[in-house]
């Protein structure tokens, strides 16, 4: 099959999985009849390894794993993910106006660590606060990013740490009219979207400046370019801005490049990385 039509089958294939979970959801008797799950199993297996045989017949790239991601995700699923990205794309638009810190590499972690432990002993206590954290939260991040060269085989598990316990302090938060579970996840995702794009933008700037200075950063830079071709799945990327898409996919297109650089540095050859989209699009396909 040609590609177009391979992530047009996989979409098709999903809703129609899709209707038949959850019919098979319903059956009030499944236990009695448990041989339509079992059914229903087999064959997704089947189908999920088809789908395998013929992705994986030929050489892929970075964009080829992007697009069936894409591509092979619902039109119709998309559509309401979009639609919904669209109401919270605004306030993402306006970070970009804030300018950042003028620190130096140790003064931007410092601030930013302070400003994470502030936000544990305050707490987040409704959405006026949340949207708050994430507008300072961002000027810190882009702070650091503006050092990140500086700041190679510096820790940022204290940091990483401190973030994950304010993200879960909004979850607590939410539970009301006002501010519901689903709101806050969208905005999260979104977040989580801009980060990760953000990292792989700063990271691929100094490998084109050249700017590695150790095997160790090198590494680290290789994995923050992997990360959102690893880890934003059909529903994240119907979450994106056109801006943010067309920068995922100029990702992608510039792995090749990029992977040879970081190569030379990490003593490592480079053929162990080419085989690295085929790597992702297995993964892509075993967990639909």
């Amino acid at each position: 099959m040609e590609w177009d039509e391979l992530a047009a089958s996989v979409a098709s294939w999903q809703e129609l999985r899709d209707s038949v979970s959850a019919a098979l959801q319903r059956d009030t008797t499944h236990r009695a009849h448990a041989y339509p799950g079992d059914t229903f199993r087999a064959v997704h297996r089947s189908i999920a390894a088809e789908y395998e045989r013929l992705a994986l017949a030929k050489p892929r790239t970075y964009r080829d794993v992007l697009y069936l991601k894409e591509q092979g995700t619902p039109a119709a699923r998309r559509e309401d993910l979009h639609q919904q990205a669209e109401k919270l794309q605004p306030f993402f638009a306006s970070l970009d106006t804030i300018p950042i810190y003028k620190d130096t590499p140790g003064q931007a972690l410092a601030r930013y660590d302070r400003f994470l432990s502030s936000t544990l002993e305050r707490g987040i206590a409704d959405k006026g606060q949340f949207l708050e954290f994430l507008r300072n939260e961002e000027v810190l991040f882009r702070s650091y990013l503006a050092r990140l060269p500086e700041l190679a085989g510096t820790s940022m598990a204290g940091i990483t740490d401190k973030t994950e316990r304010c993200c879960l302090l909004a979850m607590q938060a939410t539970g009301k009219p006002s501010f519901t579970i689903e709101e806050a996840v969208r905005y999260l995702t979104m977040r989580t979207n801009r980060r990760l794009l953000q990292n792989a933008s700063a990271c691929m700037k100094g490998v084109n400046d050249g700017k590695l200075q150790s095997p160790e950063q090198a590494q680290a830079y290789l994995w923050m370019l992997m990360q959102p071709l690893m880890g934003m799945d059909g529903n994240d990327m119907a979450l994106l801005t056109p801006d943010q898409r067309r920068a995922l996919y100029g990702l992608a297109d510039n792995m090749p490049a990029a992977i040879d650089r970081l190569c030379g540095t990490l003593g490592y050859d480079k053929e162990r990385l080419e085989e690295m989209p085929i790597l992702l699009l297995k993964i892509h396909l075993s967990t639909l």
